[in-house]
């Protein structure tokens, strides 16, 4: 029980800027105040479309 205490005291410290961000978060931190919000060869997704049409005999 007390690892989602600690872990809910982590996301308030870090919510609050009182400990910093470490590792992946840092860098996609920093890149995203420069302006650049996806990585370096990251995909675009489009959701604007409809999802395909998938037939499922076990899901109808």
């Amino acid at each position: 029980m007390a690892y989602g205490w600690v872990t809910l005291a982590i996301v308030v410290l870090v919510s609050l800027d009182k400990l910093p961000n470490l590792g992946a978060m840092k860098q996609a931190e920093e890149r995203a105040q420069q302006g650049q919000v996806k990585p370096d060869g990251a995909q675009d997704i489009d959701f604007s479309g409809e999802a395909p049409q998938t037939t499922s005999p076990t899901m109808g």
